[in-house]
């Protein structure tokens, strides 16, 4: 195992006595205590930053939508780092949500998930009843009333989507399962 040796001095012209003190650190101390640095210096688990670049993808994909009637629901193309998700995956083409449309979609998200829980409710009017309560913590933004809908009614289909995805996946590896059994007990 590789060892790492540091040396350090320490003098005091007043006394006129110097002292030497070594150190001996091994390599995996060394590397633990990198990776306790980077893990402090982080301060977020690194999937709330894909979960927010996806937030922002998707009320990209809004402020694109309603580009036409409402620009001002899209950035300014300098006022974004050149190196967030939305534009690596866009390539230019996709439209930056402007900052009010984003701390809307961050509230819808905050409201989705106290709303709905980790499926979907299945109380009638779903998409009228997350309106309500979202529509007056946002409304000092000034995002229009369609545009709103339209993020509920994305967020919601996304949810939707990947409900059934993992529903989907279960039921394929029972599948599988029965169908080794079969196979063995054959």
């Amino acid at each position: 195992m590789n060892e790492l040796q540091l040396t350090v001095a320490d003098s005091d012209i007043s006394n006129e006595t110097s002292t030497v003190e070594t150190i001996h650190i091994s390599e995996a101390d060394l590397n633990f205590d990198l990776l306790n640095q980077f893990e402090l210096d982080t301060g977020e688990p690194p999937f709330q930053m894909v979960e927010e670049g996806c937030a922002e993808y998707v009320s990209g994909y809004v402020a694109n939508r309603f580009y036409n009637k409402y620009p001002s629901l899209t950035a300014p193309h300098n006022s974004q780092p050149p190196d967030n998700w939305t534009n690596h995956l866009s390539k230019g083409n996709l439209k930056i949500p402007s900052e009010n449309l984003f701390k809307a979609v961050l509230q819808l998200e905050r409201d989705f998930n106290n709303f709905h829980g980790d499926t979907l409710s299945k109380k009638p009017q779903v998409f009228k009843n997350l309106y309500k309560i979202v529509a007056p913590k946002i409304q000092l933004l000034n995002i229009p009333d369609e545009v709103i809908l339209c993020l509920i009614r994305t967020r919601t289909y996304i949810r939707l989507n990947n409900l059934n995805n993992e529903q989907s996946s279960t039921r394929h590896s029972k599948k599988q399962e029965k169908i080794k059994k079969r196979k063995f007990t054959n």
